[in-house]
């Protein structure tokens, strides 16, 4: 199907990393894929951020991330695609905000023209589904350099980091000095191209 790597890597990315944060050692987490021929019924899918659309291509891609965490209350759910969102959740050990993380979730699932529903309980996890039209017009072509080096940078120092220039290029190098993940790996997301990355948690690796 034609889609964009970067895109794609992201936006599931981010789905699995914040199921992960909101889940204790002994939950499950499920990731499926799957393709639909068929009409999508929005009923039973849980609460959408978009309009239901009538999708007139025939295949659907199916992304579902599933968990047994800690789930959402349902006043919380329309919440927590907003930037730096506080839910209303008691437990001590996950005071702090979902971060941006899900912000971009939101708008690279609107930017491919597809939904996502979300459904969840408290105390017994959270379900993510997103759907993307699926065509076939691109022509085909092989990785590019600059992807296959994004990805094989994606495992990143929490104190510092400094990947390779991309395709050789010498670009302007930016410091980011943040200890917050989400907002770092946003910032990544959209200055990578332009810059060569160093990161420091903070401004004693400076």
């Amino acid at each position: 199907m034609d889609f964009d790597p970067e895109k794609l890597e992201s936006l599931v990315g981010n789905l699995l990393i914040n199921a992960i944060k909101y889940s204790d050692e002994n939950s499950h987490i499920r990731f499926n894929v799957s393709e639909l021929s068929e009409e999508v019924k929005p009923d039973g899918l849980g609460y959408s951020l978009f309009p239901h659309k009538r999708y007139f291509q025939n295949r659907l891609l199916k992304l579902v991330i599933e968990d047994t965490g800690f789930g959402i209350s349902k006043e919380d759910i329309p919440l927590i695609f907003n930037r730096f969102s506080r839910g209303t959740r008691t437990d001590q050990k996950h005071k702090e905000g979902v971060g941006i993380g899900l912000l971009l979730v939101k708008e690279i699932v609107k930017l491919l023209n597809g939904n996502l529903f979300i459904s969840s309980q408290p105390g017994e996890g959270t379900k993510v589904v997103v759907l993307l039209p699926i065509t076939n017009k691109a022509t085909q072509t092989e990785p590019t350099k600059v992807y296959a080096q994004s990805a094989g940078n994606e495992i990143k120092n929490p104190e510092f980091h400094s990947p390779t220039p991309i395709s050789g290029k010498e670009l302007p190098h930016l410091l980011l000095i943040e200890d917050n993940d989400d907002v770092v790996y946003y910032l990544e997301t959209v200055t990578r191209k332009n810059f060569q990355i160093e990161r420091a948690a903070n401004d004693l690796t400076a």
